[in-house]
């Protein structure tokens, strides 16, 4: 029976079945609740009795404390205190006893008192709801068969079936789409397989590049290392014979080869922190390699010359999309520029790639198979793969190693330029140490000598030749620029008055200048 075909039921024949049902739930309804209100009853009538019970037990428990309180008294006038004492504790035991159970007792008759209020207020709402269904089943018009309930149920079936068959014919279109669906995922599987099939055979090949460059890479980064290790190794000597240089003892020198000690040190100090640079700096472009290098092993680059097409365009190393390989050996230069791979891609319904002679592309139209591409089923082709991608994971692994030995070396290098600095700081504290540290006669030494130095200058300006002064310490300076006739000239008295507290002898002579200079005999002041 279809749904259209079924009859519509006005509103006024649906009313009175609805109010039968309802009365007929009413009525069960109630007849729960009168089962409800006699187990009720009965839970009240067991909890009077135990209330009575507890209250009788309370009752027998205050005669015998009252009995115990009197015995308590009697027996301590006759006993001793120490049993007095162990009686009192277990009375008081006792006494501590029965006032829990009374607690107890007042809480569940409380308890009782407080269900039994709760219950006679759900018994006079149920009794109110009865009267009140009572009436609506007075208002409620009797049915006018005695099979119109059975009726009901036989519509309310019928409706229920035409809603299943509706679903049923929704479910089958449903299974329908699903089945196409299915058959649709089939079919793309298959092609899956078949493209997956070829892609493998291109990945044994990048696999054979990629193992090739990685080998390049190791040999490279092998050649790094040994060149650092000989420098580390010629700045470990270095630091050797500073630091035995710094172990012996500073000799006691005048004020001159202090100082020139002094530059000596500022040299070699700007020597190794310009040496610590350089270093340095090498040490970052040797990372910097390090970092491009491993970046340029993860990728897997196509090709280093690719000619094809653009839909109707063709692309050539000349033209706009041209994708022309960069020097061999540069840093900017792919994997398959390094090996010497060369690519190509051409065709308009297909891709052929030609690597190193070697075709390899996709199917065109009426070709099942590329003539470069080995067979799938192949098991050495795939156990081939599987050595060169163990072999890549290896290089790997010893790239990870090179990068932690340039760690150590970097930390090495940072330890020796400490270790220089420090030395150089030693050094530059025990030289103004022993510059402090000179005596008295020292520094009047080296003021003397200033002096000295200062009188040459001036007596150069006189042409003096020889020259021989005599100074409170008894030190005797000789300065000799040529030797000529005995003869003096008038600076004396100009030195006498700049150096009233020395006492000068001019031995040689001094080069007459016209009008300046007389010849005069040997004298001595």
């Amino acid at each position: 029976v279809m749904l259209g075909q079924l009859p519509k039921q006005s509103s006024q024949e649906t009313e009175p079945q609805q109010l039968m049902r309802e009365l007929y739930d009413t009525l069960e309804r109630e007849n729960d609740l009168k089962e409800q209100m006699k187990f009720t009853e009965l839970e009240a009538k067991n909890m009077r009795k135990k209330l009575s019970d507890l209250e009788e037990e309370n009752e027998s428990l205050t005669v015998q404390i009252k009995k115990l309180m009197s015995a308590k008294t009697i027996f301590t006038k006759k006993s001793d205190d120490a049993g007095s004492a162990a009686k009192e504790i277990e009375l008081n035991l006792m006494l501590e006893m029965s006032e829990r159970e009374n607690a107890i007792a007042r809480r569940k008759v409380a308890e009782l008192d407080h269900m039994n209020d709760s219950l006679q207020e759900e018994v006079k709402y149920l009794e109110k709801r009865i009267e009140e269904k009572e009436q609506e089943m007075s208002t409620i018009p009797e049915p006018t068969t005695p099979n119109a309930y059975y009726e009901d149920k036989i519509k309310e079936l019928t409706e229920q079936t035409d809603e299943l068959k509706w679903k049923l014919i929704e479910k089958d279109r449903e299974i329908e789409r699903l089945s196409a669906l299915v058959q649709n995922i089939n079919t793309k599987q298959n092609r899956l397989k078949k493209s997956r099939s070829l892609d493998s055979d291109n990945q044994v090949v990048d696999l054979n590049r990629q193992l090739t460059h990685v080998q390049q890479e190791a040999s490279i980064l092998r050649d790094k290392l040994v060149k650092i290790e000989s420098e580390n190794e010629r700045y470990i000597k270095e630091n050797r014979k500073l630091q035995f240089q710094v172990s012996h003892k500073v000799p006691a020198v005048t004020a001159d080869d202090a100082a020139l000690e002094n530059v000596e040190l500022k040299a070699l100090v700007k020597k190794l922190e310009t040496d610590n640079k350089e270093l340095n700096s090498k040490l970052r472009l040797m990372s910097e390699d390090m970092r491009k290098m491993s970046k340029e092993s993860f990728k897997l680059p196509l090709a280093t010359t690719l000619v094809g097409t653009k839909g109707d365009e063709v692309i050539s190393p000349g033209s706009k999309h041209s994708l022309t390989s960069p020097v061999l050996g540069s840093p900017t230069a792919t994997r398959t520029d390094r090996i010497g791979d060369a690519a190509s891609v051409s065709g308009s319904h297909g891709i052929s790639i030609n690597i190193g002679g070697c075709n390899v592309g996709t199917p065109t139209e009426g070709i099942d198979r590329v003539p470069g591409i080995p067979s799938t089923n192949s098991n050495q082709d795939i156990l081939a793969a599987s050595r060169d991608a163990d072999k890549v994971k290896q290089l790997e692994k010893e790239a990870a190693t090179h990068r932690l030995k340039m760690a150590e070396l970097e930390a090495k290098n940072a330890r020796m330029s400490r270790e220089l600095n420090r030395i150089n700081s030693e050094k530059t504290a025990e030289a103004a140490l022993a510059t402090e540290n000179m005596s008295a006669e020292d520094r009047i030494r080296q003021e003397l000598m200033q002096e000295v130095h200062d009188l040459e200058d001036e007596l150069e300006e006189k042409l003096c030749t020889v020259v021989e002064i005599s100074y409170p310490a008894d030190v005797n300076i000789k300065l000799k620029i040529s030797e000529k006739e005995n003869t003096y000239s008038e600076p004396l008295g100009n030195l006498k008055l700049l150096y009233p507290d020395y006492k000068f002898r001019f031995i040689p002579v001094i080069i007459g200048a016209p009008g300046i200079c007389s010849t005069l005999p040997k004298y001595q002041s």
